[in-house]
């Protein structure tokens, strides 16, 4: 079956464009009318009038709207969108919340592997501010591991994922210039690399461990924002006590 769906089709936008029809068919529009005239089968016999003064059910309006996208039904159009993959998030950002001047600098005071009682491991992060506050994050532990393995300079016989994306960013004459750590949503913290690229400057999403990743082996600077600090920063006096709870998870 040929059909005009979109490769990654949206249930919310198919939705509206029923109520839409529906909507025109109220203010009397007569192209709503032609197109249930057209596909609406007991309308197909009537004029244009008697349609716009008929009552229009929602599930017509759909039946509409599942015809025109090349299907036979509104059932067969939401099995359709069902079935299709989720559209690849957009990871380059046109807009943030902050300004670079109001961003804190900070150190990778720490990387350490911890093993937990279930015999899962974990990375304990710590970064520090100029005045001692420090964000403590958990990161994957191979994310960790590759963390630890770049601050000590060791040498691997082959590229680690993160060796491998920082000589792609090179090869395009591309630099890591900066990253921030800007948000935590839950226990989520959120990062941004932000790329020199072709003397121009982009914000890509990112994991803070990747980031954090790029940002030693390019030995970028790394950023922190005020409502950040403010919401997750703890005194480095606290460091022992954080570690002990990210141990036992």
């Amino acid at each position: 079956m040929t059909t005009s769906l979109s490769p990654y089709p949206n249930l919310e936008q198919l939705r509206k464009q029923a109520k839409d029809l529906r909507k025109a068919h109220g203010s009397g529009a007569p192209e709503a009318a032609a197109r249930l005239q057209t596909y609406v089968a007991r309308f197909s016999e009537c004029e244009i009038e008697p349609i716009l003064e008929a009552e229009l059910a929602l599930r017509d309006a759909q039946h509409v709207i599942a015809r025109e996208h090349g299907f036979g039904s509104w059932q067969d159009l939401l099995a359709a969108v069902r079935q299709q993959p989720p559209e690849p998030r957009q990871l380059l950002v046109e807009a943030v919340s902050y300004t670079e001047d109001e961003l804190l600098p900070v150190e990778l005071l720490q990387v350490e592997i911890l093993a937990r009682p279930d015999g899962s491991s974990t990375a304990c992060v710590i970064l520090r501010s100029a005045d001692d506050r420090i964000l403590p994050m958990t990161i994957g532990a191979p994310e960790g591991l590759s963390l630890a393995s770049c601050l000590k300079q060791e040498i691997f016989p082959r590229p680690l994922t993160h060796d491998l994306f920082t000589a792609c960013v090179e090869a395009l004459q591309g630099e890591v210039t900066a990253v921030v750590i800007h948000a935590i949503e839950e226990t989520t913290y959120l990062a941004h690399v932000i790329l020199q690229v072709a003397g121009q400057r982009k914000i890509i999403d990112a994991r803070p461990s990747d980031s954090l990743n790029l940002a030693a082996r390019r030995r970028a600077p790394i950023y922190a924002t005020p409502s950040l600090m403010e919401r997750a920063g703890r005194h480095i006096s606290e460091l022992a006590a954080i570690v002990e709870a990210m141990t036992r998870g």
